[in-house]
C-alpha cells in the first residue's frame, strides 16, 4: 500500500519493509493470529483490516473483501444520497456492469479523508500556460497489455488501482470518449475511466458522464469524440487526490491518437504559436487543452507525473463501452 496513504490518514504501521507489508505477529479482528508477513486494509468506514499476506501481493482474499464490503454498506448509502453531478469540480465514483451488461451505475466510496474531499472539491479550473507538458509512457515492449505491466491490487476503502509491477507509487488510468452522430445533426457525447479493475468477481470502478454543453470555463462546446477524450482525461486527473495515496506517476491509457499525440508533441507547438496550427487556424478544443495543462501544471507542482500512453482499441473497451452508454443520458 502506498506510504503517502498511511501519513494522510494518521497512521503510523510498526516494522514497515519497502512493500508497505508488516512482518512478525499479530492477530485479526476475530483474534486469531497472523504470523508472518501481512497487509493493512482501510475500508470506507475507517476500520483496519489485517489480513495475511505470504506471497508479498498486497491483494485482498476473499474473507477481507467480504468484510470490507460489509463495512462499507453504511458509507456507500451516505454517498449514494450526496451524490454529485458530474462536473469538473468532482466527477462521481460508479460501478458498471460489464461492457454487455450495463445497467444504471450505482454509488460506490468516495474520498477517504475529508481532508481529500475538501481539496477536491475547491480545485479551481486552471488555465494550463505551458510551463509543463505530459511526457510519452514507453512500455517494455510493444504488445505487452496494460494489465499484464498494472496489475490490479486492493489499496483501500473498497478502492483497486491498476499499480505497475514493479513500480508501486505508478498507476495506470484508463480513459475514452464516444459521440453518438459524431459531426452529425443531433450529437451525443459521453466519457469515462476505469480506475480500477475492482474486487475479484465484482465489475470495474469507473467513472462516466455526459459531456458538458459548455466547456470548464462557461465558454459554449460542441458535443464531438474528441471533446469527449480530452474530457475524460480530465474527469481522471481531477477524480481523486492521488499524491494522498501515495502515488508519484499517472499513466493515462487511451486509443485516441488525438489526445496521446496531441498532449505529448502537438500542444507544445501549439502553445508556442499562441495557440494556432502550422496552417495559422485557430486549435479546435483550446478550453479543453488548457483545462488538461492546468490539470498537469498542478500535479506537477506536488511531486506528481503525467504520461499518455497510446494503447489498441481492443485493450480500452471497458473504457469505450461505458462512454458510448454514458453518450446516451440526460445533458449535463
Amino acid at each position: 500500500m502506498p506510504h503517502g496513504y498511511h501519513r494522510a490518514q494518521r497512521l503510523v504501521p510498526c516494522d514497515e519493509d519497502s512493500n508497505g507489508l508488516y512482518e512478525g505477529p499479530g492477530e485479526r479482528r476475530d483474534g486469531r493470529p497472523v504470523h508472518g508477513r501481512r497487509c493493512l486494509v482501510v475500508c470506507a468506514l475507517g476500520a483496519s483490516i489485517v489480513h495475511d499476506d505470504p506471497d508479498g501481493n498486497n491483494t485482498l482474499p476473499a474473507e477481507a473483501e467480504t468484510m470490507c464490503r460489509d463495512l462499507s454498506l453504511a458509507s456507500e448509502a451516505r454517498i449514494g444520497s450526496k451524490k454529485e453531478s458530474s462536473s469538473l469540480s468532482r466527477p462521481s465514483e460508479t460501478q458498471t456492469l460489464s461492457a454487455s451488461q450495463h445497467s444504471k451505475p450505482s454509488a460506490i466510496a468516495g474520498p477517504s479523508t475529508a481532508t481529500e474531499q475538501s481539496m477536491i472539491d475547491v480545485l479551481e479550473k486552471r488555465r494550463g500556460t505551458g510551463l509543463v507538458f505530459p511526457t510519452e509512457f514507453i512500455p517494455p515492449s510493444s504488445t505487452i497489455k496494460p494489465t499484464e505491466l498494472f496489475l490490479g491490487k486492493a489499496t483501500y476503502a473498497r478502492l483497486t488501482r491498476y499499480i505497475h509491477r514493479s513500480d508501486p507509487r505508478c498507476i495506470l488510468i484508463f480513459t475514452d470518449g464516444a459521440c453518438l452522430n459524431n459531426g452529425k445533426a443531433n450529437p451525443r457525447a459521453g466519457w469515462a475511466l476505469v480506475h480500477g479493475p475492482g474486487f475479484t468477481g465484482q465489475p470495474a470502478q469507473v467513472a462516466s458522464g455526459r459531456l458538458e454543453n459548455k466547456g470548464p470555463y462557461g465558454d459554449a462546446g460542441i458535443q464531438s469524440n474528441n471533446r469527449a477524450e480530452l474530457r475524460a482525461v480530465i474527469a481522471a486527473l481531477r477524480l481523486r487526490h492521488w499524491t494522498v495515496e501515495g502515488f508519484n506517476n499517472i499513466v493515462i491509457a487511451t486509443d485516441s491518437e488525438y489526445v496521446a499525440i496531441g498532449a505529448t508533441q502537438w500542444v507544445k507547438a501549439w502553445v508556442k504559436n499562441g495557440w494556432r496550427t502550422s496552417g495559422k487556424e485557430e486549435v479546435k478544443n483550446k478550453d479543453l487543452w488548457e483545462a488538461l495543462l492546468g490539470e498537469v501544471e498542478r500535479w506537477q507542482a506536488e511531486g506528481l507525473s503525467i504520461q499518455f500512453w497510446r494503447i489498441r482499441r481492443e485493450w480500452n473497451k471497458d473504457a469505450d463501452a461505458a462512454a458510448k452508454k454514458a453518450a446516451q443520458e440526460p445533458e449535463a
